[in-house]
């Protein structure tokens, strides 16, 4: 289930969790919380396939890839990118859950990581990565920024009044993320770059061939990121790729290698506010929270064996996709080769079915697709431009100016 969710855009763990929710309310807890993790981490997986094969970003994370692609694509490095990804996830999972079994004892006092201030520092050292990092020039990064910061506020509710939203009851949902990841990366992206001739040869990865300094990096960075709350296992990948990036000697190998580390270590740290704290700081795990705490779970029931059994989850989950992910890629490279014209158009349809769904779950079907061919539009006129510094500025709007209205009214 979650390698299917995580092949079509749109469609994530939330939704996933929504939808079995009935089926979940008759498990345990642990049973819960495994499938959770097992789902999350299987996702992962499949979203590096569809952005790398199609062009789809199958998660939000996936952005990094996508970008990556065209010169993958130059150097017939598709598949073995397919293969690294999947390794350096693996890796990625057990280095994070490696930190967090060695720092057990230690784990109670991260609860400072959560304080609204730290919260703020983190995510302006976010903002300060995004803007001097990447292909555009800084200033262009940072009015980037600016823009995605006031996309993300449309809707926003200040004080009980709705901001940016000019009196019109469509915008007081705000702008969805995956609308503008799909248009301004994945069809402009699926435009630009023609059919391919992939080299179908099986890909044996070498030892000396994985780039075991930018997987490092990208794991340290994603298990710091992953603990920002509600947007940090979002933009781990976006920010070890930006500072894989920011070193010239780089390959596009590395710098994807890079990001999946990031983007598997997030996803594990952001599960301790929850486990620990019993804090949710994320959509999906506020669902799975509100299912094990109806039970009497509560985060002191979290032991040495439970976290061990959900450290075995993750870890099988994470095995199955890389099986899945890696060594089939030969026959699905095949695949494409036979049926690519057939392939565009079911992504195109996929795309269009993925907006036309979270536009009806939003009762703004017209909307969601008039916002999307706004994106596309603009993501084609401006397709040499990296988009990364706006979706992040997207994501990170409304933490943002909470935590300033906090810090704010604490200290001034």
């Amino acid at each position: 289930m979650g390698l299917a969710i995580g092949i079509v855009p749109g469609i994530g763990t939330t939704f996933v969790m929504i939808a079995t929710y009935g089926i979940l309310n008759t498990w345990d807890p642990s049973q819960i919380i495994a499938f959770y993790v097992a789902v999350t981490m299987s996702s992962q997986f499949a979203g590096s396939v569809s952005a790398l094969i199609f062009g789809l970003p199958g998660e939000v994370t996936s952005q990094p890839a996508i970008s990556e692609r065209h010169d993958l694509q130059l150097n017939g490095q598709i598949g073995t990118a397919i293969q690294h990804t999947a390794l350096s996830s693996l890796i990625a999972v057990c280095f994070a859950l490696g930190v967090t079994m060695l720092l057990w004892k230690w784990l109670p006092s991260f609860v400072y990581v959560l304080r609204t201030e730290v919260k703020l520092l983190l995510l302006c050292l976010i903002l300060g990565i995004i803007g001097t990092s990447g292909r555009n020039a800084v200033r262009t990064n940072y009015i980037m920024v600016v823009v995605g910061i006031l996309i993300g506020m449309v809707g926003f509710n200040y004080q009980g009044q709705l901001i940016l939203t000019f009196d019109q009851w469509w915008l007081a949902s705000g702008i969805p993320i995956t609308v503008l990841l799909l248009g301004f990366i994945a069809v402009p992206s699926m435009l630009n770059f023609p059919k391919v001739e992939f080299n179908a040869e099986s890909i044996e990865i070498k030892p000396h061939s994985i780039a075991w300094a930018s997987i490092t990096r990208g794991s340290v960075i994603g298990s710091f990121v992953g603990l920002v709350p509600v947007i940090g296992n979002m933009i781990s990948s976006n920010c070890a790729w930006l500072v894989e990036r920011s070193k010239r000697s780089t390959t596009a190998l590395q710098r994807v290698s890079s990001a999946e580390a990031a983007n598997n270590s997030g996803n594990v740290m952001v599960l301790l506010p929850l486990l620990m704290f019993g804090l949710p700081i994320v959509s999906s795990e506020m669902i799975l929270y509100n299912l094990i705490s109806s039970k009497g779970w509560t985060h002191v029931n979290l032991t040495i064996t439970v976290l061990w059994q959900i450290y075995v989850a993750a870890i099988v989950s994470s095995l199955i996709g890389w099986a899945l992910c890696g060594p089939v890629v030969k026959y699905l490279i095949i695949f494409i080769q036979k049926n690519y014209s057939i392939l565009v158009k079911f992504a195109f349809a996929i795309v269009t079915i993925s907006v036309l769904y979270l536009g009806h779950q939003a009762h703004n079907i017209w909307f969601y697709l008039l916002a999307l061919t706004i994106c596309v539009v603009i993501g084609v006129f401006l397709r040499y431009r990296d988009f990364t510094p706006l979706l992040i500025g997207s994501l990170i709007a409304v933490p943002l100016v909470s935590a300033v209205q906090v810090v704010y009214q604490l200290y001034f």
